[in-house]
């Protein structure tokens, strides 16, 4: 009996690796060439990992009796190596979706199954060397599995596709708004949902809904024959993402709010990320529908005028003036194509929210909506959850900015938080991730910019704290000033406990995924 004891505790280190390293697949939107970087980034853990698959073999010097149980330490000590995060704990615990539940049974088949072939071919004697390979092959279990799953993944994928594909087919009436960019989408979406909902019956995509699969599942449980729009946001990490969405949704207008430098890890090149983001102005231009295009450098050097684009700026098809922003919202006026210009306000932290205002005011002009239907939509918009969103904590005001970063975003949000002129400016970040080997460069720009702006500077963690710290300094911010935290609950303590006589103003500049 005693032989059957590893196998037993071996299968249980393996059921937590398995949980574990999922977590992760499925934070990296399972795929492979997300994962891979993650596990570079990781590599400590994962040599430590192997360290222990080597001490198991150490087993083979033991006794019988000896081994058995030096070898059931090993596995045990293992098992708590590679435990998973509580829930609590997660910030996006793993959901155990079909796939997920899939994945984990193709997992323990494989391993019951060379368990198996072990017990009727080899000797009992190679039992520590068997235990080695799989204490060596558990964070990589994951990847087997989606391997041996991908062609009913695919086939699984390929029917829901094509059920939500025949219904919004069979919605002829429906207009379909594709909306894009390297930041900004998700906000536009929330901006132009407000304003069409003066007039139609508005679906859109929920939170970050904006992959291929979460286009088909929002079309296929909320779609209703009812509906007059579907607002679709379509992100991107790989050229073709888009391309593939819009055969989806067919959109018959679309928005490009930005193209910037994001998710470099996975583009790797600056082209890669305009060529991706113009395949829904290539796609448009293809059936005859029109394009709404952002403001920025890359837009304006990489799109040149032409039927169906629409601009939108200062100088733009849709022009922006007299822009006012203060701690209580933005003002600006929007003069249309034909030249009739007509004032809005939003209850928006920040300039920089007007070229995405602007982008939705754009496409409800063009779906035929009045100024005055405009006007007041526009009184009904609010931020999206965790962009620039202003909430109160006791006498201190959160601006709660968590959702992601980018060094536009970053800029934009330092900005916002200058409006606050009497105020004690604090900033609460771990920095900016995906952006490959430029990085830590971006990060220490970071600092410089929090420099100008900030009281005080509280880092999370160690990913980027050193290049935003170098920064601030190099920028002439003092460093006891600077304090960095393991976790972002005691850095947002430390913030609210700053010594200081004024209202604390705290924005919330990113939060780090488990993965990181």
């Amino acid at each position: 009996m005693l032989f059957y004891i590893p196998f037993v505790l071996l299968a249980f280190s393996l059921a937590l690796c398995s949980v574990r390293y999922m977590h992760f697949f499925q934070l990296n939107s399972y795929k492979f060439a997300e994962h891979r970087v993650w596990m570079a980034r990781n590599r400590r853990e994962l040599i430590l990992l192997a360290v222990w698959a080597v001490i198991s073999v150490a087993s083979f010097t033991f006794r019988t009796l000896g081994g058995t149980l030096f070898l059931s330490v090993v596995i045990l000590s293992y098992g708590l190596l590679v435990k998973p995060k509580s829930r609590k704990s997660s910030k996006k615990p793993l959901v155990y979706t079909p796939r997920v539940i899939r994945m984990l049974v193709s997992e323990a088949l494989i391993f019951v199954l060379s368990a198996a072939v072990f017990l009727v071919f080899f000797p009992k004697a190679l039992l520590p060397a068997f235990v080695a390979v799989w204490l060596l092959a558990g964070p990589y279990l994951c990847l087997a599995a989606n391997v041996v799953n991908a062609p009913v993944e695919k086939g699984i994928r390929r029917g829901y596709t094509k059920e939500a594909i025949s219904m919004l087919r069979s919605h002829p009436n429906l207009r379909v708004v594709g909306i894009t960019g390297s930041y900004g989408k998700t906000s536009t979406k929330y901006y132009l949902s407000a304003l069409l909902s003066e007039r139609f019956d508005v679906l859109m995509t929920p939170g970050s809904y904006n992959t291929p699969m979460g286009v088909v599942k929002t079309v296929r449980e909320s779609l209703r024959p009812t509906h007059e729009v579907f607002i679709c946001e379509m992100g991107a990490k790989y050229v073709g993402d888009i391309k593939e969405l819009c055969e989806i949704a067919e959109p018959s207008i679309g928005i490009i709010s930005s193209i910037g430098i994001q998710h470099l890890d996975t583009f790797g090149t600056v082209e890669n990320i305009v060529s991706t983001k113009l395949e829904l102005l290539d796609y448009l231009e293809s059936v005859g529908g029109k394009t709404v295009l952002g403001g920025g450098e890359l837009i304006e050097r990489s799109i040149k005028p032409g039927e169906g684009r629409i601009f939108c700026g200062e100088k733009g098809d849709v022009r922006i003036s007299d822009v006012s922003a203060d701690e209580r919202g933005t003002s600006f006026v929007v003069t249309d194509r034909n030249g009739n210009s007509f004032p809005l306000t939003v209850q928006l932290l920040g300039a920089h929210n007007v070229s995405n205002v602007a982008a939705a005011v754009a496409v409800a002009l063009e779906m035929g909506l009045t100024p005055d239907e405009i006007i007041r939509g526009a009184r009904k918009i609010r931020c999206a959850p965790h962009r620039l969103e202003i909430k109160q904590a006791g006498g201190d005001v959160i601006i709660d900015d968590a959702y992601n970063a980018n060094p536009a975003g970053t800029k934009a949000a330092l900005a916002a938080l200058g409006l606050f002129k009497n105020d004690c400016r604090i900033i609460v970040t771990p920095g900016m991730v995906e952006l490959g080997e430029e990085g830590q460069s971006f990060n220490k720009t970071l600092g410089r910019d929090a420099a100008a702006v900030c009281d005080y500077i509280y880092l999370v963690g160690r990913y980027a704290s050193d290049a935003i710290r170098a920064g601030a300094v190099e920028a002439g911010f003092p460093g006891d000033r600077i304090c960095i935290y393991d976790k972002v609950e005691d850095a947002i303590a430390g913030a609210r406990s700053a010594d200081t006589s004024r209202r604390r103003v705290i924005l919330l500049e990113n939060d780090l995924p488990d993965n990181y």
